[in-house]
């Protein structure tokens, strides 16, 4: 049975910030050119669905934000508080929004840009846009072709050198073969450095760290 899961009204007043949850004026259905007073309802940032090693679902609450400073300083709903409440404000946002999904047996990790290694999100927005595409080759012909680049990665071989070879062979077009290059490193077929440069004209550099060991912590269920 799931467990059960009470509105942020409810967790704000379990934890004594009633008097803090952000509330707007909408118009009275009941009463014309009048309005009443609801509360503003909080909405998470990314709430992620993942599976444990075992196939166990399981749920992770993000709430995101540029910097970690970020976390203590961000006003709440339409209010428009004093520097001095800001901390207070922000505090009892994330404590209710943490509370509110742990009822529900959801973990909260406060997630920041900053944490995030420039080049791996550099490359993650190069590589990602590439899964859109499908390659106009057989599942026979791709293993071929990642099989090519895995060899380049080896040999410190450009992928423009390798994707030439392929193109001159008949093996793929230009496109297909970046496609495929792409979708690889994104499927982590090909595990480049993701914390280099990525880039096609240059030999890639092979993995040094996992991006999912360094941020593990941001999955813990």
């Amino acid at each position: 049975m799931l467990p059960d899961l009470e509105g942020t009204v409810a967790v704000a007043t379990r934890l004594g910030f009633i008097d803090l949850h952000p509330y707007i004026q909408i118009a009275d259905p009941q009463r014309t050119g009048r309005t009443v007073k609801v509360a503003y309802p909080y909405q998470g940032d990314l709430l992620l669905f993942l599976r444990t090693e075992l196939g166990e679902a399981f749920c992770i609450n993000w709430t995101v934000k540029s910097k970690q400073r970020d976390f203590l300083s961000a006003r709440l709903g339409a209010r428009n508080p004093t520097s001095a409440d800001e901390k207070l404000l922000s505090l009892a946002r994330f404590q209710i929004e943490a509370a509110y999904y742990s009822d529900a047996a959801i973990r909260t990790h406060p997630v920041a840009d900053e944490d995030i290694h420039p080049e791996l999100a550099n490359n993650l927005c190069t590589v990602f846009p590439y899964t859109w595409y499908v390659a106009n080759v057989n599942d026979k012909r791709r293993r071929e072709i990642v099989d090519a680049f895995q060899l380049g990665l080896v040999t410190e071989t450009p992928p423009t050198d390798v994707i030439t070879m392929l193109v001159a062979r008949r093996r793929c077009g230009d496109h297909d073969a970046r496609v495929i290059l792409h979708q690889a490193i994104w499927e982590r077929e090909l595990k480049v450095d993701l914390f280099e440069p990525v880039l096609v004209d240059y030999p890639l550099v092979p993995a040094q760290q996992d991006p999912l060991e360094r941020y593990a912590h941001w999955f813990a269920p």
